[in-house]
């Protein structure tokens, strides 16, 4: 896992998904994109989830109070 955030603490906390878009890639397997309004001057996430309640890829990079992430995953859990 990677991540780094420099946050704008003047504007306050603002996290609102501006638009999202998302699809399946098999029976077990999805994939979305989305759009968020942030309060990172910086913001940089990648992880390899092997754990939790879904498996998958997730990468998030924004700047300047915006960010994009994008997600591949098991729509199953893990504790099935």
């Amino acid at each position: 896992m990677f991540d780094i955030s420099i946050f704008l603490n003047w504007r306050g906390k603002r996290w609102n998904i501006l638009k999202m878009f998302s699809g399946k890639l098999s029976t077990n397997w999805a994939w979305e994109f989305n759009l968020y309004a942030t309060h990172s001057w910086l913001l940089l996430d990648a992880r390899l989830l092997t754990r939790g309640s879904h498996r998958g890829f997730f990468l998030m990079a924004g700047v300047l109070g915006y960010a994009l992430d994008f997600n591949i995953y098991d729509t199953r859990h893990n504790d099935e």
